[in-house]
């Protein structure tokens, strides 16, 4: 409606827009058979034209319109309420001439469509149908929860109108095996004298490892001594030499 009554110029939208919505909400919905207006005040829209004609008005007391207010709502909501089932019935019916039944199982690889479009992106380079997803469980009849392959955090329940089985000749990516990264002796001597609490002048055992030097000179491997078992922390990790700030350098404290 917007589009249809903006000028050539496409700059005074905002000033039409509220004679857009008024209209929008006095015209009658062709599913619900009532107006917007109506159904949220129980009474038909006044036009700008109304005020010209003079229409006769009934003089009730606070009780009597209030009665007669709920009483039209909820007639009002009755009507919509049997105009809408058969509303979605008459769609479903159309829905149903169109649709192709799709069956999915558990373990199945399938594209999962996304029609809506990223911020910053563009439509004409947006591709509507995303891959690879695979079907983890059946919430329901029409409702698959799928997870991606290769990022398996991603785990999301989807309709079946939205999913479409994998070619059987496509090549999905797989994912790569992660390894831990194996660890020396070394350093995991090195880890435990670091996760033991800090001690101040508390002595703890330091790893001694095997260093050999090679002498390319055909001389004879010479081996250097182990260090002493027990080094103080204080050597290896040292402490913050703790200054005071400069406004408190005038201060005098006892002790």
């Amino acid at each position: 409606m917007l589009a249809k009554t903006v000028g050539p110029e496409e700059t005074d939208w905002d000033a039409i827009l509220p004679k857009v919505m008024m209209a929008y909400r006095a015209a009658t919905h062709a599913s619900t058979g009532q107006s917007p207006y109506r159904v949220m005040f129980g009474r038909h829209c006044r036009m700008p034209e109304d005020t010209t004609s003079h229409m006769a008005g009934y003089r009730r007391t606070a009780k009597q319109y209030i009665e007669n207010l709920g009483r039209v709502l909820d007639q009002i909501n009755e009507a919509v309420k049997g105009r809408l089932s058969k509303d979605v019935a008459r769609q479903k019916r159309y829905h149903d001439l169109v649709v192709k039944p799709q069956h999915f199982k558990v373990g199945d690889s399938v594209f999962l469509s996304t029609p809506c479009v990223r911020p910053g992106c563009k439509y004409k380079f947006h591709k509507p149908w995303t891959a690879p997803y695979v079907i983890v469980d059946q919430l329901s009849p029409v409702v698959f929860r799928i997870r991606h392959i290769m990022r398996t955090g991603i785990i999301l329940a989807v309709h079946v109108d939205r999913l479409k089985k994998c070619p059987a000749g496509i090549r999905l990516p797989q994912r790569r095996p992660t390894r831990k990264p194996t660890t020396t002796a070394f350093q995991n001597g090195l880890a435990n004298q670091w996760m033991q609490p800090y001690g101040g002048a508390a002595t703890y055992p330091c790893p001694t490892p095997r260093m050999v030097l090679f002498d390319p000179t055909e001389t004879p491997l010479v081996e250097r001594p182990a260090p002493d078992r027990n080094c103080q922390l204080s050597t290896l990790r040292p402490r913050r030499l703790t200054r005071p700030p400069a406004r408190v350098r005038d201060y005098v404290t006892d002790g």
